[in-house]
This record gives C-alpha cells, sequence and structure tokens, in this order.
C-alpha cells in the first residue's frame, strides 16, 4: 500500500507575520479520491481506518487550522467552521483533481454541507457522519464540558486510561483504545497531550447553535449516506429522518451502541462507506 505524503498549504490571514499552514495527507492511487475532514478536536488519523478500507483510492485528510500538524492560529475567535470552509476552498483552488468523495465526521460534516454549497462541480458523493442540521443541546453541552480540558498525561497508559474513562460511554464496542488515544493525542514537551489548541473550546461556547436547515438543501445535488450512533446525544433521530425525508437520494445507517460520534472503524460503517463509494471507483 502507498504511503500517506504531507504537504502543507499557506492560509489566508491577512494580518499575521507567519503565514499559518494546514497539514495535508494525500494517498495516492485510483479512481475518485476520498477527501476526509475531521471534527471539532480530531485530526487525520481519525480516517487511518479508510487508508485500510479502501487500499486502491486516493485517499485526502486535513488536519484543520489548529489541529496535529496545522498551525495554531494566534487568534482563536477565528476557529469558526467559516475560517475552515475558506481555508479548504482555498486549498481546493490548488487541487487538479476534478471531483472528491467527502467523508465528514461532525464538523467535518458541517464543512462537506458547504462544501455542496460553496464548490458543488467538485464533489460527487457525500457521507455525513453523526452531524445534521440540529444540534442538540445535550450534545453540545457535553462538547463544552470538555473541549480544552484534560491532560497533560504522564504516558500513554496514562492518556490510554484517561480516553477510555471519558469516551467508553459513546464507545461501549470499543475494542483498541490505545489505537483510539493515539488518534487524539501526541507528544509534546516529554508529555502525552490532546493533538489540538485549547484555545478551539473558547468558540464552542455560548449560546445553543440554532436549527440551519439551509445548508442541508445544496447536498441535494449528490447522493448522501448519513451514519448516526444509534446513543448520539448531539445528532437525533428525528433529525437524521427529516434529513432523509428532505434529501431525494440520502440514505442513512443507525450505527447500534454508539454514540457521538461514529468511529468508522465499526462494522456496519465500513460495510455502508464500501457500498456506497465503491471499492475501486
Amino acid at each position: 500500500m502507498p504511503m500517506s505524503q504531507r504537504s502543507f498549504v499557506e492560509l489566508s490571514r491577512t494580518d499575521t507575520d507567519t503565514p499559518l499552514r494546514m497539514a495535508i495527507y494525500d494517498r495516492p492511487g485510483r479512481g475518485v479520491p476520498i477527501l476526509c475532514l475531521p471534527g471539532l478536536t480530531r485530526n487525520h488519523r481519525d480516517f487511518d481506518g479508510i487508508l485500510a478500507l479502501f487500499p486502491s483510492r486516493p485517499v485526502i485528510r486535513v488536519d484543520l487550522c489548529g489541529r496535529g500538524d496545522s498551525d495554531w492560529d494566534p487568534d482563536p475567535s477565528r476557529y469558526t467552521p467559516q475560517t475552515y470552509l475558506a481555508d479548504l476552498i482555498r486549498w481546493l483552488e490548488s487541487r487538479p483533481e476534478p471531483r472528491f468523495d467527502v467523508i465528514g465526521t461532525s464538523l467535518g460534516g458541517i464543512l462537506a454541507m458547504g462544501l455542496a454549497a460553496a464548490v458543488p462541480a467538485r464533489l460527487r458523493r457525500l457521507v455525513i457522519n453523526d452531524i445534521g442540521p440540529v444540534i442538540e443541546p445535550a450534545g453540545m453541552d457535553a462538547i463544552r464540558s470538555r473541549v480544552g480540558m484534560g491532560g497533560p498525561f504522564t504516558d500513554w497508559n496514562d492518556a490510554c486510561a484517561a480516553v477510555r474513562a471519558g469516551k467508553l460511554a459513546d464507545h461501549p464496542r470499543e475494542d483498541d483504545w490505545m489505537r483510539f488515544t493515539r488518534a487524539v493525542c501526541t507528544e509534546r514537551a516529554g508529555q502525552v497531550v490532546f493533538d489540538y489548541d485549547p484555545a478551539i473550546g473558547q468558540q464552542a461556547k455560548g449560546a445553543d447553535v440554532p436549527p440551519f436547515w439551509e445548508a442541508w438543501e445544496p447536498t441535494f445535488a449528490f447522493p448522501v449516506l448519513v451514519l448516526r450512533g444509534a446513543c448520539s446525544d448531539l445528532f437525533s433521530q428525528a433529525t437524521c429522518d427529516r434529513m432523509c425525508t428532505l434529501h431525494p437520494n440520502a440514505e442513512a445507517v443507525l450505527v447500534p451502541d454508539t454514540g457521538h460520534a461514529p468511529t468508522l472503524y465499526e462494522p456496519e460503517c465500513q460495510s455502508a462507506l464500501t457500498e456506497f463509494l465503491g471499492a475501486s471507483r
């Protein structure tokens, strides 16, 4: 299997002396590339399983600004979906591929909807993982309670124990907590820490997010697969049902015994992804 190559794209920030960079991980292959967009505090490693699931396809994974190997923004007020969307559009302008299949988890799913509106000619199929136009208050409260909190940890075993304790309720089926931990944490200054800028938490505070059904409408031009964790506190079954009722070509898959958000290692997710995206097309 070819290895992923890391590159950086310079982001558009007019008021910073040092340009910020967004990390991109390209794994070459044949067919339509799969573009992977992570959640609020997550990074490209969340999609390691996609590399194995589609061994012959090009897979492109992104670290949004403030996560993974991308630079942290000195102005945390720019940690917003609008900024991330502008960054992605800027990057897409440099890409030669005509179209992409997009997998977006949580925040990444909102960005996939934004791309459907902004650059529809560049998209072919969309996978929206555990997010919709209605953000449940209970789920937002849970996010606010943990973003920017936790760590640093003395070693990987300490980090693994803390991650398992915090996420077991959402992922009771998880059988490799060290893999999970290494996806969300990194080593920095001799300690294990969560792999994102804690200042991201500032933008998670505030009032509840009002429904944004208008963002769902641009996706009607594409086949869409919606994944929902059956125990998700952020994405309700009612919202999922309405999304599929409104959309002329959407299908939903319920992932049992799973909260926010499915890891995409679940057998139900992997079967749905290979059927929806195709192994090689």
